[in-house]
């Protein structure tokens, strides 16, 4: 695993401790019930198994797609999703826990790395001595 990758999987599990303790439910486009957290500077959405894929590719557009000699993805049945304000969509992650499959489609590095990572670190921290 390159740093990059390694760094990007510290990133989707701060997010996930993260969204467990302060996140919320809210519907969002075509999937149900998703966890996420926003505030004036961020916005951090999970889409697991449960809500649905974000869109489902139809086998007309798997054949026009091979037609045109076009790969097509599908999405990993987990997928994390960072926005900044300003900067957009800096960070989108998905996974299978099945079997270890992963990819990163963005992950726009900066300060918010490690602002993220510690306010996670020092929330868990003041968490666990209450």
């Amino acid at each position: 695993m390159t740093p990059k990758q390694q760094r990007a999987h510290e990133i989707r599990d701060a997010a996930l401790e993260w969204l467990k303790y302060q996140g919320t439910f809210a519907d969002v486009e075509s999937m149900k019930r998703c966890r996420q957290y926003k505030d004036e500077d961020i916005s951090i959405l999970l889409r697991t198994p449960f809500q649905g894929k974000p869109f489902k590719i139809t086998e007309e557009q798997k054949y026009q797609a091979a037609l045109a000699n076009i790969e097509v993805k599908e999405n990993l049945p987990y997928g994390l999703d960072i926005w900044l304000t300003g900067d957009g969509k800096v960070f989108n992650f998905e996974w299978d826990y099945n079997n270890g499959d992963f990819k990163m489609t963005r992950f726009k590095r900066g300060k918010w790395e490690g602002q993220l990572l510690y306010s996670v670190r020092s929330y868990l921290k003041r968490v666990a001595v209450a």
